[in-house]
């Protein structure tokens, strides 16, 4: 089975694909938490109860479609975790590129190219054509998961 996976900051988002991409929760919680000391162990844990909750044979059936954070430390760790279970990875700053861009567009009275847009706790824009990451931002236009979900996947 195949879940859009989204690499927060110490946690992850999860997203049915089945299901219209649906936010999935686990034991209540709209998230999992992990440590990046303890990657490994999370995405164990993360695989077992996507397992159980899906009634899946076994953990090798859980397959993941990810959006990777924009700390590279964060993504290699993780990556290397959830070796076994990739089955694409998403670039963030291309994702943010590209919904910056259809904002910017589509949408000018929300001013992301003045303001930027916010994500997973910070800022990003477009700064002589590369994806700038900055801290958050109160004037900036904050993402939902639809959004990034539908950059994504389209």
């Amino acid at each position: 089975m195949i879940f859009l996976l989204f690499i927060g900051k110490n946690k992850f988002h999860l997203f049915d694909l089945d299901a219209n991409c649906e936010r999935i929760f686990i034991n209540g919680n709209d998230s999992f938490a992990y440590e990046i000391t303890k990657a490994r162990d999370a995405v164990q844990k993360l695989v077992t109860a996507l397992a159980n909750d899906y009634n899946l044979a076994s953990g090798s059936e859980v397959q993941f479609q990810v959006l990777e954070n924009m700390d590279s430390t964060v993504n290699e760790v993780l990556f290397e975790a959830l070796s076994g279970h990739i089955q694409a990875k998403f670039n963030i700053g291309s994702v943010i590129k590209k919904i910056l861009s259809v904002l910017t567009k589509e949408h000018p009275g929300l001013r992301v190219k003045d303001f930027g847009i916010n994500y997973d706790g910070n800022s990003f824009e477009i700064i002589n054509n590369k994806v700038v990451k900055n801290d958050f931002d109160l004037l900036a236009y904050t993402l939902d998961d639809a959004t990034i979900i539908n950059s994504v996947l389209h």
